[in-house]
């Protein structure tokens, strides 16, 4: 069987079955883990899957959160490596926030499993994580805002101020190496700012081609990261400017 034909065939099982482990896949078909995964991958590339910790599920049908998550196709390759070098801050037993990102939710399909509290205002992170009885999850309240997938009122902020984090993981649509991190919203900025407040640590994860732009509302400067992760295309020039404000991870 050739990739073509075990791609449909995964299909035809996550609609009898609805999701599967990797190891009952690699069993099916008769070929490595790995294979499977790269199978995976691809599929999830297309929209058709959704990958969580150790398996797949078929993509839910239209819905508002089914459309915040097609942004994830859009440079997909530079997302998936930023998450799955982010992945390896999570450590077992702490406490952390989940900012409403397309790269956040593929970086919670990577969250190991193990012990943690997460808090989240973004409804595709809940999604993700509902399942996994080893998380504590506690979502913040408020008003929806498709544009960014979640919860963005006072209400949110003053949930947000009750904790304590040990890492705060964030994403941006818009980064200028001189100006900082901005916010289309006013709201957006306010949570942000709360939440970093909050927080041990801070995380800023974006792909290259959020890189020289602004929004209105200027939310924090690069410096106020503890890491910036970003994919290994960006330019040279770029790159040495936000290596003077904070630690860079270039993921590849």
């Amino acid at each position: 069987m050739n990739s073509i034909e075990r791609h449909e065939k995964i299909k035809q099982l996550l609609e009898e079955h609805q999701d599967m482990q990797v190891k009952e896949l690699a069993r099916e078909f008769k070929v490595s883990e790995m294979t499977i995964r790269r199978d995976l991958h691809f599929l999830e590339k297309q929209g058709s899957v959704e990958l969580f910790f150790g398996g797949v599920r078929k993509r839910a049908a239209y819905s508002p959160i089914s459309m915040f998550n097609e942004r994830e196709g859009i440079n997909y390759d530079a997302k998936r490596k930023i998450a799955r070098k982010a992945s390896e801050l999570f450590l077992e037993g702490h406490h952390i926030y989940i900012d409403t990102s397309t790269t956040l939710t593929l970086l919670v399909r990577l969250i190991p499993d193990m012990k943690m509290s997460v808090v989240t205002n973004s409804l595709s992170v809940v999604m993700e994580l509902v399942s996994r009885k080893n998380i504590d999850l506690y979502v913040a309240p408020g008003l929806y805002l498709d544009q960014y997938g979640g919860s963005f009122d006072y209400a949110t902020v003053e949930y947000l101020r009750n904790f304590h984090f040990d890492e705060a993981f964030f994403g941006t649509s818009a980064i200028d190496p001189a100006y900082g991190i901005t916010a289309s919203k006013e709201i957006e900025m306010v949570v942000k700012k709360a939440v970093m407040r909050q927080s041990d640590k801070c995380y800023l994860l974006c792909d290259h081609t959020k890189l020289g732009k602004k929004h209105f509302f200027k939310m924090n400067d690069i410096y106020d990261f503890d890491a910036l992760y970003i994919d290994d295309e960006i330019d040279e020039e770029s790159l040495q400017k936000l290596k003077e404000m904070t630690q860079v991870v270039v993921c590849d």
